[in-house]
């Protein structure tokens, strides 16, 4: 009899510590009351489900134990199925004309800005499920420098490295830029996992800004990182059915509650937008002058000069950019696609300008305080080394562009976003590292 009572309390130990570990993240940094009852809940139905002996309550527990164990399991299968990767309307084009003094120099005159019905941003007419055969599918995967959502169609970095590939080959170079502002490394392996369907060629991954930044507002300390991200209660079946539950439940009891996350995405909304009906599809048009961009760009700049500073110098990359990267990597070398992978250049450097320095707002952006310029130096380079030195240890393709991008507004606009010269370069950059490559596997 002792002998079982100690097999149950073990069992139960095991159980317990295993759940507690995948709810462990977001009890302690999200301090959210569902998630806290859920997990003592769970807890308590496992405690229960060893000891009671009523047969009628048993079963229920029972079922409870099985579905609990099961939502368990499958958390990472399911993230990796279910999650949405947020996406750019579909069927867009804004039209942006750049005057003010604010964007001399930077950017001119009038640029289109156009999605096609994925939300996605092309070269040109995009057949997802047919891919021609005289083809070469180009997919861009990033954050909102690689967006780059208020710049021409034909000014993109991603449109003019498409541009340059043509000219050493007679194949159709298809380019499809799938970035968001806001994205981060999670986003961008789901990203991955989507497009094999699509069957790409050539991925061209632009990272790091984001999750640096993410670093710095959630610097989370994990016990066993790998079984606590892969298995986070937040990925997870029961969560995003709980979560769906509550968001109907506040739509009824809150009407007209339009809270929205501030992230950079915020640009992307313009002043006004006309619908039109075409071939069945709605497409939406906009039309602005810089005044909006600059109405919200301008209140957050010189952010070194207007928040408190901290000083952040972590040793490592957060775990969840490691683990996330590691996958990446790894469904890289499981595919027949080229991956490139290539750092993110910024204006934090000892030799920056006094005139770009006075743009910065992304250190980090949305916070009430800002990390002085050596910490931000320290983190861009800690998350540009890492990925340099994890990608050539891995034997894949890694390209340089952060020491080709100066530290002025000729190459940038604030911290990271480029300029058109900027893009411009960045588009020579990439272009001349992916052409040793491709040419020498006669991809081109």
């Amino acid at each position: 009899m002792k002998k079982i009572i100690f097999l149950k309390s073990l069992v139960i130990f095991f159980l317990s510590f295993v759940l507690f570990l995948s709810f462990r993240i977001p009890l302690y940094y999200e301090n959210d009351k569902i998630i806290s009852f859920l997990f003592i809940f769970f807890i308590s139905v496992i405690f229960l489900t060893f000891f009671v002996k009523n047969i009628k309550i048993k079963i229920i527990l029972y079922n409870c134990f099985i579905i609990i164990v099961l939502n368990l399991i499958t958390t990472p299968f399911f993230f990796q199925k279910t999650f949405d990767v947020p996406f750019r309307l579909p069927n867009y084009t804004e039209v942006i004309n750049y005057k003010s003094d604010f964007f001399s120099g930077m950017w001119n005159g009038t640029h289109t800005i156009t999605t096609d019905q994925k939300g996605n941003r092309t070269n040109k007419k995009i057949k997802y499920f047919n891919k021609p055969g005289n083809s070469i599918r180009l997919f861009t995967i990033g954050a909102s420098t690689t967006e780059e959502n208020m710049t021409d169609d034909n000014k993109t970095w991603s449109s003019l490295l498409a541009k340059d590939l043509s000219l050493h080959t007679s194949k159709d170079i298809e380019m499809i830029n799938m970035s968001l502002a806001g994205l981060r490394i999670h986003h961008h392996y789901i990203s991955l996992k989507n497009i094999k369907k699509f069957k790409p060629d050539i991925v061209v991954f632009l990272i790091g800004v984001n999750d640096w930044n993410n670093h710095i507002v959630n610097n989370k300390k994990y016990i066993f990182p790998y079984f606590e991200i892969r298995y986070d209660f937040t990925k997870s079946t029961l969560f995003k059915i709980v979560s769906n539950i509550k968001k109907q439940i506040n739509r009824k009891l809150i009407k007209n509650d339009k809270k929205e996350t501030k992230t950079s995405a915020t640009i992307l909304t313009p002043n006004a937008l006309t619908k039109t009906i075409i071939d069945g599809e709605s497409h939406f048009y906009a039309q602005n002058s810089d005044k909006r961009i600059v109405d919200w760009l301008k209140p957050m700049s010189n952010s070194l000069e207007k928040q408190f500073k901290k000083k952040f110098k972590p040793e490592n990359v957060s775990e969840e950019y490691n683990y996330y990267t590691n996958l990446i990597i790894k469904e890289c070398k499981l595919n027949e696609y080229n991956c490139f992978f290539i750092n993110q250049p910024t204006g934090y450097n000892d030799n920056v300008t006094n005139k770009l320095k006075r743009r910065f707002w992304m250190t980090p952006p949305f916070q009430d305080f800002t990390l002085d310029l050596s910490s931000m130096i320290h983190i861009s380079l800690l998350y540009n080394n890492y990925l340099e030195k994890i990608i050539k240890k891995n034997q894949l393709n890694f390209c340089d562009l952060s020491s080709k991008i100066l530290p002025n507004t000729d190459h940038l606009i604030d911290d990271c976003h480029f300029t058109e010269k900027g893009s411009s370069i960045v588009s020579k950059v990439i272009s001349n590292c992916l052409k040793k490559k491709l040419i020498s596997q006669k991809v081109l």
